[in-house]
């Protein structure tokens, strides 16, 4: 029987080398990958946040200055006030966020 030799390349330290043309590049792929990881995160949350949000039934959704126009074959929703009050908490956190890192 003869062994046929892997066509695969093997992911070891000289293959992760020859991917990227400097090691600061590769440790910057890294810390994106990370930033990645903790932007989806972040989004999980704020998710679980507005499904506890709509359990607890705050207003999210009709509050004043919402737009909803049904017509026969097509509904258009726009949500004008949520989007204020959502722009308005994330400035907050944001500033925040940017005193703190100061």
């Amino acid at each position: 029987m003869s062994q046929r030799k892997s066509t695969t390349p093997e992911l070891n330290a000289s293959h992760a080398d020859s991917l990227y043309s400097s090691r600061e590049e590769a440790a910057g792929m890294t810390e994106l990958g990370k930033a990645n990881v903790s932007l989806g995160v972040l989004l999980v949350l704020i998710g679980g946040g507005l499904m506890q949000a709509a359990r607890l039934s705050l207003p999210l959704g009709r509050l004043p200055g919402e737009i909803a126009d049904r017509g026969r074959s097509l509904c258009v929703f726009v949500p004008l006030g949520t989007s204020t009050l959502q722009s308005f908490v994330l400035s907050l956190a944001f500033c925040f966020l940017y005193r703190l890192h100061k």
